[in-house]
């Protein structure tokens, strides 16, 4: 399972983990592996809060096989 953030964050206009962390107002750390697709666990509120900043719903954020099946 791999994540669609860092293409769902730059058709929005957020090039950065830093201005990704602006907005789900989470660590840097935090922000900057969600943005390079390094986070492998995601709690509930993440989720809400990605989907709230991205408008997207969950099932637009996920995608099913690893990064060579993009």
């Amino acid at each position: 399972m791999q994540t669609q953030i860092k293409k769902l964050c730059l058709e929005r206009g957020i090039t950065s983990g830093y201005q990704l962390e602006r907005k789900i107002n989470k660590s840097p750390k935090t922000a900057i592996n969600l943005f390079n697709d390094r986070v492998r666990r995601f709690d509930l509120e993440m989720i809400g809060k990605l989907c709230d900043v991205l408008k997207v719903s969950p099932n637009q954020i996920f995608i099913k096989g690893g990064k060579n099946n993009e």
